[in-house]
């Protein structure tokens, strides 16, 4: 396997054990699980994920919380098959530091944001107030431009009949910024 799948691998698996640690130990619910001291921090973002096993390119948009409120937003917008999704509500986070990436500047106490959520999708010609959808994301802040590594994004939505749409990769045409208080 090359060191950039290892990395990715990494960036993934992370976020996914501490989460799974969270839940054996008893979250439930709208959680900051494992937030660490970070209760008011948050990340910003968005951009393109370029996804050649997925065919395309699907777009995102988003500002979360450490600790879930209800200003959280995420918009994600397949480019592939026309769907999109909106957050309505965030339902359990992770925020942890990843001590292989480093997000300066500017100065922040953690780094990759795992997180997951309800809210509605739309297909192509779809009106109305849209279906019943979850969200599942990991996002992480490597930094600006210019270092060796860069921000990436997993998110995955799903409805009643299974996954509408999933992807990974880098962040490309945008940036993912996380913030500490």
């Amino acid at each position: 396997m090359g060191i950039i799948k290892r990395r990715n691998l990494l960036r993934i698996a992370v976020p996914v054990l501490a989460t799974c640690l969270a839940l054996l130990a008893g979250a439930t619910g709208p959680s900051s699980a494992l937030a660490g001291g970070r209760a008011d921090c948050w990340m910003t973002g968005g951009g393109s994920i370029f996804d050649v096993a997925y065919g395309g390119r699907v777009t995102h948009g988003f500002v979360v919380h450490c600790t879930p409120r209800n200003s959280d937003n995420l918009e994600v917008n397949d480019h592939v098959t026309g769907q999109s999704f909106h957050l309505d509500q965030l339902t359990s986070t992770t925020c942890i530091d990843d001590p292989a990436i480093d997000p300066n500047p500017p100065d922040a106490t953690f780094d990759t944001f795992t997180g997951t959520g309800t809210g509605r999708c739309h297909g192509p010609g779809e009106s109305g107030p849209g279906r019943d959808c979850t969200v599942r994301f990991t996002f992480t802040d490597g930094g600006e431009r210019g270092g060796c590594v860069r921000d990436t994004a997993l998110i995955e939505v799903s409805d009643a009949n299974g996954v509408v749409f999933s992807v990974s990769g880098d962040v490309d045409c945008g940036n993912h910024q996380a913030h500490s208080q």
